[in-house]
Parts: structure tokens; C-alpha cells; sequence
């Protein structure tokens, strides 16, 4: 490995603290430039696994023409995992690819295999805890989240994000107020949608309108497609009624229709 691919894995992790269009745009590229380099680099076709998957989740700089991103996120992690079966980034970037693949019972073994792995990488106790928590384990998936927290905090923008919708979903709402007021929601936009249903939940008109107002700025499509958005993510049937009615108490214009039936995914489909 050279000082060219040892920035680009460097600047990966900055990335990921942003999740913005340009510099997915622009790691992506080095990571492509590293592995062709380097074939046998693990870790890079690892990291580039997550790079095709947030084309998928996030929208980011979609490649007209080319396979699909989910398709070449699960091959770059079997490339990483065949080159290394115990490297963490591979392990979290298979489970993860997993998960928006719908094969969510596959995604949580190999997320307790890698966590048993590396018990101490705050970024797999991080993504394995929230794919818990978006699956409907939020107090097992939340715990984890907060190991990584104490052992993190440089990520606690982010973190406390996500310990404020499981505080939110386990019926703690003074610990989710506390939380979201603390968390990074410039960087983290999916945080104002969470925002909104706290403090409207909470009573606080005003603060949830805002915050509201701010995640359709940033994201105007999510609430037109929120059972799509939803099932993307595997909320279960009862948790995607449950924010759906803190969206509406936000005053957001959820789509009358919306999450009003159990949708026909499950956390523990497998597409096969």
C-alpha cells in the first residue's frame, strides 16, 4: 500500500462523518483507484463496498448504466471477506449490504460474528447496534450504540442521534429530548426527521416545526415514498405506524395512505 491509498482510506472515514455528494464522489474514485492497484487490499474493497451501498440508501451519485449498487456492494464485500475472513470493515460492510438487501436474519449473524470478532471497533458496535435497533431489538441495539459512544465520543454527533430514536421507541422521552438536543443535525440530516418527532411527541410545537421544515429542505422526496424509505431501512410494521403518527404530529405531510397496514416485508424475510 502506498501514501496515496493510505489518504484514501483515511479520507473514508472523514466521509463517512459527512455523507455528503462530493466527497462520496470523490473516495469512491480513490478506492476504485486503490483496489485496482492493490486487488489484494481487503479493507479497500471493503470500504468500497459501502461506498456502492450509500448510492443505494443515500442516492449518492448514481452510475447510469452500470450494475446495481446494492449488487456491487455485496461483491465488493465478498471480495474484502475472501481476502480476509476476520476483517472487520468486511464483516460491517457485508452485514450492512445484507441488510438493505432485505436479508436481515443473514445480516444480524454475520454482524454477532463480527462483533464477537472485534468487540472493541466502536464502528462495527455502532452499525451492528443501529441495524438492531432499526429491526426491532432498540434496547439491545441501543446499549451497543452507547459502548461505542464511551468509546468514541468524536462521533457522538452521530452517535446521539441514533440513542435518541431507540430512547424515543423505548418510551424514555426525557433521555430523547436530552439526546437530540445534543446531537449533530447539520451533519446527520435524517437526525431532523427524528428531531421532529421527538419534540412533537413531546409537546413542543414550535421546535418540531422547525426541525420538520429543515429535513423536507434537505430530503423533499423522503416523506412522498415514507413506506418505501421505511421498509428500505426493515422497521417493523409497528414501529413504521409509530413514526409515521410522529411525522403527522410534527405537521409534516405524511401521505394520508402511509404505513396505515402491515407492509408484506419483514425483518426476517430472505429474498434468497
Amino acid at each position: 500500500m502506498d501514501r496515496y491509498t493510505y489518504a484514501c482510506t483515511l479520507r473514508f472515514y472523514a466521509y463517512r462523518t459527512e455523507l455528503g455528494p462530493e466527497g462520496h464522489a470523490e473516495v469512491r474514485g480513490c478506492l476504485e483507484r486503490a483496489v485496482q492497484r492493490f486487488p489484494d487490499y481487503a479493507t479497500a474493497w471493503a470500504m468500497l463496498s459501502f461506498l456502492y451501498l450509500d448510492e443505494d440508501r443515500f442516492g449518492l451519485n448514481p452510475r447510469a448504466g452500470a450494475p446495481m449498487p446494492l449488487d456491487r456492494a455485496l461483491e465488493a464485500a465478498r471480495r474484502a471477506l475472501a481476502l480476509d475472513p476476520e476483517n472487520a470493515r468486511a464483516l460491517q460492510a457485508l452485514m450492512s449490504t445484507l441488510f438493505f438487501r432485505q436479508d436481515v436474519r443473514e445480516a444480524l449473524r454475520v454482524g454477532e460474528r463480527a462483533l464477537a470478532l472485534n468487540p472493541n471497533d466502536t464502528e462495527l458496535l455502532a452499525e451492528y447496534g443501529t441495524r438492531l435497533a432499526q429491526s426491532g431489538e432498540w434496547g439491545r441495539g441501543r446499549g451497543l450504540v452507547e459502548r461505542a459512544l464511551a468509546r468514541n465520543p468524536g462521533h457522538s454527533g452521530y452517535y446521539l442521534g441514533i440513542l435518541a430514536l431507540c430512547d424515543h421507541m423505548l418510551g424514555d422521552r426525557d433521555r430523547a429530548l436530552a439526546e437530540i438536543r445534543r446531537a449533530d443535525l447539520d451533519g446527520f440530516s435524517i437526525h431532523h426527521v427524528v428531531a421532529a418527532i421527538i419534540y412533537a411527541e413531546a409537546g413542543l410545537t414550535a421546535q418540531a416545526a422547525e426541525a420538520g421544515g429543515r429535513f423536507m429542505r434537505m430530503n423533499p422526496g423522503f416523506l412522498a415514498n415514507l413506506d418505501a424509505e421505511l421498509a428500505k431501512r426493515n422497521f417493523r410494521p409497528e414501529d413504521r405506524a409509530r413514526l409515521a403518527e410522529g411525522l403527522r404530529k410534527a405537521g409534516l405531510p405524511v401521505p394520508a395512505n402511509a404505513v396505515t397496514a402491515p407492509l408484506a416485508a419483514s425483518p426476517a424475510r430472505s429474498p434468497g
